[in-house]
């Protein structure tokens, strides 16, 4: 793949670990290699990253290495592929390898963790990778167990603003909804800025400890695709259990997504007329049309709250501080049973005159409903076919952006 002169020819699978949490299961036999449903996670990588164009493939191991080389030779012959193993000869991590491998890298490269199950598509990806002049984007999720995920919080232009790695702080989950997901882009030229690591760090968590020393650009790509590590014995019966479905597939941005777009404020939360809410403490959940919400959540693939932020404009609330207060909301509707993978925000206000107020930000935009600015941009991104979609609200505004957008408008007091 090429874009702008950048180029993806190469990715690296690291399947270095010994999968000890799932030994009941895979009775020592490295757990990347063990069938699921059929086929072992690293043949469904190596099927996937062969789709895309990508015939250079390093696959970094240490536990049981032998068994590797041998279905490697088999892989190779059956995909037409220049797959090697690169043997560490004591455990380096998840990411201690890449640096063995530094002479032998340039452009783009695809980092994949061996223990996924994951489609996602790579080209859309790779256009935002290239598009945000990024030197490393992590491929992000909606987490749905944060307290032993990393989390991390994206900018209003996707560059990651703040981290928290696992385990965290006095074992407090901030107000972050993003889990990274063992999958990125990055640069080969990082490489040389950052030192490898003395420990047996994440690739993510290497990045991140290193983003400001080493001056590095680096972007969360959030995606509601499938992308699900079988590390545990649970996790492992779950996944089984999705893939005699074709929700991985479908779940795809090469495919059309159904969007649940949904309105924030007295939809999800209380707000009296003409006031904002610029404080976490001043959220109240509606819990009951969240329950209602949650009800037909699955017959979509993916939930977006779609909100009009004019504060930030007005002055009376940070960009950061409206970003924590939609990632708070993100996490209680998850605990209430109503997965949202996203928000996206109009920030503008086309009244001017309010003390502190940001002048950049006062215009008439297209994006704040009921114009449909925020419903196309979204559909653009994650491939959301608009007349399948609906938006479920609690104004008329709403119900206006939605029908100039396409979608279909449900008045949450109908549900």
């Amino acid at each position: 793949m090429q874009f702008l002169n950048r180029k993806l020819n190469t990715c690296i699978i690291t399947a270095g670990g010994e999968g000890s949490r799932l030994k009941t299961i895979t009775k020592g036999m490295p757990k990347p290699l063990f069938p699921i449903d059929g086929i072992s996670c690293l043949e469904r990588s190596i099927k996937l990253v062969k789709g895309f164009n990508i015939k250079n493939i390093f696959i970094l191991t240490c536990y049981r290495k032998e068994l590797l080389i041998d279905k490697v030779n088999e892989y190779n012959k059956k995909y037409l592929l220049n797959i090697k193993v690169i043997q560490e000869d004591s455990p380096l991590g998840e990411c201690g390898g890449l640096w063995l491998l530094k002479k032998e890298l340039k452009d783009e490269i695809l980092l994949i963790n061996a223990d996924l199950i994951w489609n996602i598509d790579i080209k859309r990806f790779f256009t935002f990778h290239i598009e945000h002049d990024s030197d490393v984007t992590l491929l992000t999720h909606a987490c749905t167990h944060a307290k032993d995920s990393d989390l991390l919080s994206e900018s209003s232009n996707k560059q990651i603003l703040n981290f928290s790695l696992k385990p965290h702080k006095n074992n407090i989950i901030p107000n972050m909804y993003l889990g990274n997901s063992g999958i990125a882009l990055f640069n080969s030229k990082i490489l040389s800025k950052i030192n490898p690591p003395k420990e047996k760090p994440s690739f993510c968590n290497h990045i991140l400890n290193n983003i400001n020393t080493s001056n590095l650009k680096v972007f969360s790509y959030n995606t509601s695709e499938f992308v699900k590590d079988i590390g545990t014995p649970e996790r492992f019966v779950q996944v089984e259990r999705i893939l005699e479905s074709n929700l991985v597939n479908s779940k795809s941005y090469i495919n059309k997504q159904k969007c649940l777009f949904i309105d924030r404020d007295n939809t999800l939360i209380e707000c009296a007329d003409k006031e904002y809410i610029i404080n976490i403490n001043q959220v109240k959940l509606m819990k009951d049309n969240i329950s209602k919400i949650a009800l037909i959540r699955n017959k979509y693939d993916l939930a977006i709250i779609i909100t009009n932020q004019p504060q930030i404009s007005m002055g009376l609330a940070s960009w950061d501080k409206v970003i924590s207060i939609n990632s708070y909301v993100i996490q209680k509707c998850l605990a209430l049973g109503l997965k949202i993978d996203t928000f996206s925000l109009c920030p503008h206000h086309y009244h001017s005159g309010f003390d502190g107020e940001i002048i950049e930000l006062k215009q008439d935009c297209f994006c704040r409903k009921p114009k449909p600015g925020l419903f196309l941009k979204e559909s653009y991104f994650r491939n959301i076919e608009l007349s399948e979609s609906v938006m479920i609200g609690d104004s008329e505004t709403d119900e206006i952006a939605s029908l100039r957008a396409g979608c279909n408008f449900i008045n949450v007091s109908n549900l």
